[in-house]
């Protein structure tokens, strides 16, 4: 699971139109979590039961 922080990081790159392997490069995340966080509108927040 990722922060709010890189979150927001990848989709501000996106919309700096970074590709998703450069995004992968600078944030050292992987890319399945770049595409995930290009689908969802918004973050999904997990509680902790």
């Amino acid at each position: 699971m990722i922060t709010i922080e890189k979150w927001t990081a990848i989709r501000a790159l996106k919309q700096e139109g970074h590709s998703i392997q450069s995004i992968t490069k600078l944030l050292s995340i992987s890319r399945n979590t770049v595409r995930k966080a290009f689908t969802f509108d918004s973050l999904m927040i997990y509680i902790p039961i």
